[in-house]
């Protein structure tokens, strides 16, 4: 049986979506009914929370790929380049050895 990548891709894109909407908007109406009298304030501190959510998780997704690439592909670029970084003799401007006419 094949599944298309792009299917599963879709399908999975739809189902994270209508969870994520339906956990927010539960979230954000229990906020109200607990807080009666600075319902407005504690909604104003939940939606600035999801903003500031949004930008931390951007600069943290920045760093953590840049950190990646570099765990994965530091230690191919060592493997196929393992003499770059390794320290060389100087070489030799004349041989020790004497050749004999």
């Amino acid at each position: 049986m094949t599944i298309s990548l792009l299917l599963c891709r879709y399908s999975y894109g739809a189902l994270m979506s209508i969870a994520i909407a339906l956990v927010r908007e539960s979230s954000a109406l229990m906020v109200g009914q607990y807080f009666k009298r600075r319902r407005d304030f504690v909604e104003i501190v939940v939606q600035i929370g999801a903003g500031i959510g949004v930008i931390l998780f951007s600069v943290f997704f920045k760093e953590a790929l840049g950190l990646v690439a570099v765990i994965i592909f530091a230690p191919i670029a060592l493997c196929r380049f393992p003499f770059v970084l390794l320290p060389t003799k100087p070489p030799l401007l004349f041989s020790s050895t004497i050749a004999c006419i």
